[in-house]
């Protein structure tokens, strides 16, 4: 491996290292682990609760590789090796694409905005597990909840929080409880950000970023995507999703995956109120 360069953070959440250089005469891209930033630390450490150690599991990540390019409806650059590295990590690497990370969800147009909704469901409805984690080491859907809420509890207790997160913790914790088993496990991103498309003519045309797809229940993804998506690209986002398989039920889930999505600090570490107060975006649709 030679010539690499480092690119710049693209967001606060960014959990790895990118770099761009060259493997046996291949332009290609690898990413390194940022476990150990501590800006990150609680997304690994929840992730790694959640779902198993994604970032130390090559095999899951190749078997994600091959699914997403059958599956996906973006393209997803070939996948080069799973690049060895220390203390069980890999660098997963890819061969490289020329094109421009997407800024924000406000560059989508609304045709734009439906495909993503496209795209989304798709992977939602076209392949699903009988359980969440990572392929090799799948949970039963009756562990669930169980394991939200002992995470819940273990980002609580190892990282500090304004009183409003702590708050809501213990009134969310009690909700649990009485809440159904999810009714599927999809292929979703822990990750969620649009500097992980390439973006051309106000369409996502490129997923560059798959390092933590996990099988996880689909109305996590779009409580976090709900959380940053622009208001004025709900209606269209959400067209595009129910033109083929119905939107999910976020109502009764909402408030823990705002909460849980919080403590992951998916979006950096904001405070609980940037979280509880957002609009509650991709409500049912009036016919």
């Amino acid at each position: 491996m030679t010539g690499f360069s480092m690119f710049p953070e693209q967001h606060p959440g960014q959990a790895n290292f990118v770099f761009d250089g060259y493997l046996d005469r291949q332009h290609v891209v690898t990413r390194l682990p940022r476990r150990d930033h501590g800006a990150v630390a609680p997304f690994y450490d929840g992730v790694s609760s959640l779902f198993g150690s994604v970032y130390a599991n090559a095999y899951h990540y190749r078997n994600v590789a091959q699914m997403l390019r059958v599956h996906s409806p973006l393209f997803v650059p070939e996948l080069i090796t799973c690049y060895p590295w220390n203390d069980g990590r890999f660098m997963p690497t890819h061969r490289y694409v020329e094109g421009r990370a997407a800024s924000s969800y406000d560059e989508l147009t609304e045709s734009g905005s439906r495909a993503y909704g496209r795209f989304l469901a798709t992977l939602h409805g076209g392949v699903s597990t009988t359980g969440f984690g990572c392929y090799g080491n799948v949970k039963g859907a009756g562990s669930w909840w169980p394991t939200v809420r002992t995470t819940i509890q273990h980002l609580l207790n190892r990282y500090d929080h304004d009183d409003a997160t702590y708050t809501e913790a213990r009134s969310v914790t009690e909700c649990i409880q009485h809440l159904p088993e999810p009714a599927r496990f999809a292929p979703i991103m822990l990750d969620l950000d649009p500097s992980q498309y390439f973006i051309t003519n106000g369409h996502f045309c490129v997923l560059i970023d798959i390092d933590f797809y996990v099988f996880g229940p689909p109305e996590l993804e779009l409580i976090a995507l709900e959380s940053m998506y622009p208001g004025r690209l709900a209606t269209s986002f959400r067209r595009g999703y129910e033109s083929l398989r119905p939107f999910p039920d976020l109502s009764t889930v909402r408030r823990v995956y705002r909460l849980l999505n919080r403590l992951l600090r998916v979006r950096g570490d904001l405070p609980y109120r940037e979280w509880h107060d957002a609009p509650a975006l991709f409500q049912t649709l009036s016919r």
